[in-house]
């Protein structure tokens, strides 16, 4: 995947989780993106001599504050993640902070991506975390930061 195409499927995932999570919380959220990127999520004991892994990402988070700066992060020679899990995480003062959690196995092969059959390469969307008492079609608030 080039980065081109990875930037197009981080900013169209960015746009689908945040309106996906307005279905949850109070607040109007809005339209900048921050990022926070925990790498090595996976459990990497079975790669495949095809799939790169970067044991030095282990425990590693790391917050963008820009989309370039998540596509530097995260294509790495042509590859990227075989998933990311991505949902909104908290509201900031003018920024929806968006959570991306991301396997420890990097690929280029599109087949490998494990959301490509919806057209997101690698990309999942997910939910706000939902509060222990939430109650089906309530809303509620995220936290702030």
């Amino acid at each position: 995947m080039t980065e081109p195409e990875f930037h197009q499927l981080l900013l169209t995932a960015g746009k689908n989780a945040a309106s996906f999570a307005e279905r949850y919380i109070v607040p109007r959220l809005p339209d900048r993106f921050r990022y926070h990127v925990v790498l090595n999520q996976s459990f990497d004991g079975n790669a495949t001599p095809d799939e790169v892994l970067y044991p030095q990402d282990d425990g590693r988070d790391v917050v963008c504050d820009s989309d370039r700066d998540v596509v530097a992060l995260l294509c790495r020679d042509g590859r990227c993640p075989e998933w990311i899990d991505i949902g909104v995480e908290a509201i900031g003062e003018g920024f929806t902070l968006l959570r991306l959690l991301c396997c420890g196995r990097f690929t280029n092969d599109v087949e490998k991506m494990y959301y490509s059959k919806t057209g997101l390469g690698p990309f999942g969307i997910k939910s706000p975390y939902l509060p222990p008492d939430y109650v089906e079609g309530s809303r509620f608030d995220i936290p702030r930061i």
